[in-house]
């Protein structure tokens, strides 16, 4: 739950204390939600085994398909639902998938691959919110047009897993800041993974790279 970097010691749930004399933090991070998406049955995320089994075991009722999201993990998931021969809308704030990625160019390229598969891409609009009682049954996007849905899946990115280090002494700012050595500032504590913020060479600037 808690760091001192100082003293070296975690604080654990349960109210023990684990000194050390060496610390890799590979929290991770978290997938980001959309709001007033908790608690809507059908609505899901995509980061564990458990999330997979899940989404797996809906699809095989053949319903409706919506993805937030037109990164690696929503295109990925809606090439897998068209491969099952379900309905698949993909909504992506963007004007073009994956633009700040790969470019304009590629991403038009991808864009278009996914339509001639037949999933419906709607780019440059964003989902204001979900229709339906206890599940979901359609986005309102904020166009003013919906999406008939009976499984949503939202990949709108991750944020890293840093709350518990927060008063920890380390820099904490967008991810553990590290040098290019992984060292997080305090000898023997280095961070590794999704929640590193390192600099990265090859284009001259610190960043954290979540594949």
């Amino acid at each position: 739950t808690a760091l001192d970097a100082a003293d070296r010691v975690l604080h654990l749930d349960d109210g023990q204390e684990v000194a050390f004399d060496g610390l890799i933090i590979a929290t991770g991070a978290t997938p980001r939600q959309l709001p007033n998406a908790g608690g809507v049955g059908g609505v899901h995320t995509l980061r564990t085994l458990d999330d997979c089994l899940a989404i797996r075991d809906q699809l095989d009722a053949s319903p409706r398909v919506a993805v937030v999201g037109a990164g690696f993990i929503g295109l990925e998931v809606a090439a897998t639902c068209r491969r099952r021969g379900l309905e698949v809308t993909v909504v992506e704030a963007l004007p073009v998938p994956l633009a700040p990625v790969l470019g304009v160019e590629m991403g038009s390229v991808l864009e278009g691959l996914h339509r001639d598969q037949g999933v419906d891409v709607r780019c440059g609009v964003g989902v204001e919110g979900f229709e339906g009682g206890a599940r979901v049954e359609a986005l309102r996007l904020g166009d003013g047009s919906r999406v008939p849905a009976d499984v949503v899946i939202v990949g709108i990115g991750v944020v890293p897993s840093t709350g518990w280090l927060d008063g920890s002494g380390l820099e904490i700012d967008n991810g553990v800041v590290c040098d290019a050595s992984c060292s997080a500032g305090v000898e023997g504590i280095v961070a590794a993974g999704d929640v590193a913020r390192w600099p990265n060479p090859l284009f001259g600037e610190l960043m954290r790279v979540e594949h």
